[in-house]
């Protein structure tokens, strides 16, 4: 389970609809103590150009910069957040090969249809290395 303020989430679908028709993306950071929590999120640039109506791409220094801003705030990156336009918010293939690279992270999809209606939900590698849906609590 991960939970994620109302307002954060309203945010996300909020950026999702505004990159409509190309993807957005952007890291969640918070705690994972016990349960994980999202206390804030950064928008990053989606550097993939090329196809940026169905693929994301996190360039590394931006992870890296948003990792050291997280941690001087006392926190730490705890997913990665992207939308698919016209799409369900289930994982492609693309979105798998990220999480077993990133096994350690929620991997929250936004799904927008038409510029407008949305639906979110999270993802994660279990033990078993299979992806599965995680309940998104607010």
């Amino acid at each position: 389970m991960i939970y994620i303020e109302v307002n954060i989430v309203n945010k996300l679908l909020e950026e999702a609809k505004a990159s409509y028709p190309f993807e957005c993306c952007g890291i969640l950071v918070g705690s994972a103590d016990n349960k994980k929590v999202v206390h804030d999120f950064y928008p990053v640039e989606n550097k993939n150009k090329v196809r940026a109506q169905d693929r994301y791409e996190i360039d590394s220094k931006t992870f890296d910069q948003m990792d050291r801003k997280a941690i001087d705030r006392g926190l730490r990156i705890i997913g990665i957040y992207h939308s698919h336009p016209d799409h369900p918010p289930t994982p492609s293939d693309f979105d798998k090969e990220c999480a077993y690279v990133w096994s350690e992270y929620s991997y929250v999809i936004i799904s927008v249809k038409g510029g407008d209606e949305t639906e979110i939900k999270s993802w994660f590698l279990n033990k078993k290395r299979q992806v599965v849906e995680e309940e998104i609590q607010r």
